[in-house]
């Protein structure tokens, strides 16, 4: 291959057959949920985040409330980020069974 043009050409063609695997987040620190439902006037979201604080442990950070609306915020602290994520995940399935969905 002594045209440079072509070697771009395959090259570019290998990365569009074989693109970049991308890591599909595992333990989420952000969830976003919604629930809605015109006939009973309902228009919820429940935000949870996990961050750490300065003494080694981490902050569940809970807000809900009506969609548009200023809602309640909750903080429950955790030992470390493991435990915090846990529980984050414990409430996300908890409030996927009463109707509320995951939006991206």
């Amino acid at each position: 291959m002594d045209d440079p043009g072509l070697a771009t050409y395959y090259l570019s063609m290998k990365t569009e057959l074989h693109p970049t695997p991308v890591q599909i987040e595992v333990f989420p620190d952000q969830v976003y949920l919604e629930r809605t439902d015109a006939a009973q006037n309902m228009n919820r979201y429940y935000l949870m985040k996990v961050q750490r604080d300065l003494f080694g442990g981490a902050q569940l950070i809970r807000e809900w409330g009506r969609i548009g609306s200023p809602g309640r915020v909750l903080t429950t602290s955790h030992a470390d980020e493991g435990l915090a994520v846990d529980a984050l995940a414990e409430i996300t399935q908890k409030k996927k069974k009463r109707g509320y969905c995951l939006v991206a």
